[in-house]
């Protein structure tokens, strides 16, 4: 079990990184979601006015998941992520031009082949080091004839760490998915429980839920499958410690774990793929 209140975690600056762009960020965690499926999940903040983030239109070899904590996100081509939103950004899948100015956000990215946060910083200096340049979401640098080769900066960092040229899965959905929880109807789910199903998502069935205690009770978060609980709302209690609003809770897929929490208390529950699949 991992639980962390995201609103007490110090920012630290990230301005190195893939976009070369303004951007402060919390390394919440990182991981397996199952044996052989790497994961990082993160907080960032962006900046604002001329350092708002923007990334060139592009896809990736990863999943993602974004929650947005305050302000909105534009996505590009009129996809938007309003503050309390989710979304599920599909291995593959085409978003941007992306523009997000003032916002902050949580989420989660994960894939088989895995490029840890370590690794990226690593690759990024390795790079430079070599004449490599990142500007504005983009890789550049000169090939063996003297001409100028461009591709995106985060690929071009999982290329660096394998050491081969990227192929990007065909996406099973053909855009990111913006989800708003408050237009789902709460219907009764377990006792002194209400549950709003947001969707279940790719081949790895990802559920999305939202849950919300009409109650004082416990809930087990169970073996077999990596269950991510982000508190939208009240407090939850874990192992007898409080959490506050803007909390996140793991149960790994290996632990069960019980999560109590009063009445009043919302979260948004994230399942990934069982240990059978």
């Amino acid at each position: 079990m991992y639980a962390v209140d995201l609103e007490a975690m110090p920012w630290q600056d990230a301005s190195v990184n893939t976009r070369s762009m303004p951007l402060h960020r919390k390394v919440v965690r990182e991981g397996e979601l199952l044996p052989g499926i790497g994961y990082t999940s993160r907080s960032l903040k962006f900046g604002a006015g001329a350092d708002a983030f923007t990334t060139p239109r592009h896809h990736h070899e990863f999943a993602q998941i974004r929650y947005t904590l305050k302000g909105s996100q534009d996505f590009g081509q009129g996809f938007k992520l309003p503050e309390g939103w989710v979304s599920f950004f599909p291995t593959g899948a085409y978003y941007g031009p992306q523009r997000v100015d003032s916002a902050e956000s949580f989420q989660i990215q994960w894939s088989p082949v895995w490029v840890t946060h370590q690794q990226t910083m690593d690759a990024i200096a390795s790079l430079k080091e070599r004449g490599g340049r990142f500007e504005k979401g983009i890789f550049s640098y000169e090939d063996e004839q003297g001409h100028t080769k461009r591709k995106d900066a985060v690929n071009a960092v999982w290329e660096a760490v394998y050491g081969q040229e990227l192929v990007i899965p065909k996406p099973q959905y053909s855009t990111p998915i913006m989800i708003n929880p408050a237009a789902f109807k709460w219907r009764a789910y377990l006792d002194g429980l209400s549950i709003r199903t947001l969707g279940r998502f790719s081949d790895e069935d990802l559920a999305l839920t939202a849950l919300r205690w009409e109650s004082e009770r416990s809930l087990e978060l169970p073996l077999g499958r990596t269950q991510v609980l982000l508190c939208t709302e009240g407090s939850l209690s874990v192992d007898g410690t409080s959490y506050p609003r803007h909390a996140v809770v793991w149960s790994d897929w290996d632990e069960s774990v019980e999560v109590t929490a009063p009445p009043g208390t919302e979260v948004i529950r994230f399942e990934f793929a069982e240990l059978e699949s």
